[in-house]
């Protein structure tokens, strides 16, 4: 069985990112990579891998909670700013 290995160019096109971004995914772990000498190398299946876990799933609207905005009750400048607007 013959693996494909894929540069970081590619990794990068293929996740519309750069290359430095694909440095960094490699380096914390968040996609397998295999570092040859300077150079790093990536499995197809890994960065398949990584997009099936990174991929963007958007809340439905009802699990969206908005809070209500703060009632402060009694800014004594705010008072004064209404008395004296009320003059």
């Amino acid at each position: 069985m013959t693996t494909n290995l894929l540069k970081t160019k590619d990794v990068a096109q293929q996740l519309n990112c750069s290359e430095t971004f694909v440095l960094d995914l490699a380096r914390s772990g968040a996609v397998r990579a295999l570092k040859i000498g300077s150079h790093w190398r990536f499995d197809q299946r890994d960065v398949d891998a990584y997009l099936n876990r990174s991929e963007f799933k958007p809340q439905s609207q009802a699990a969206i909670v908005r809070p209500e905005p703060a009632q402060v009750p009694g800014l004594p400048l705010l008072d004064r700013f209404k008395k004296r607007r009320a003059k």
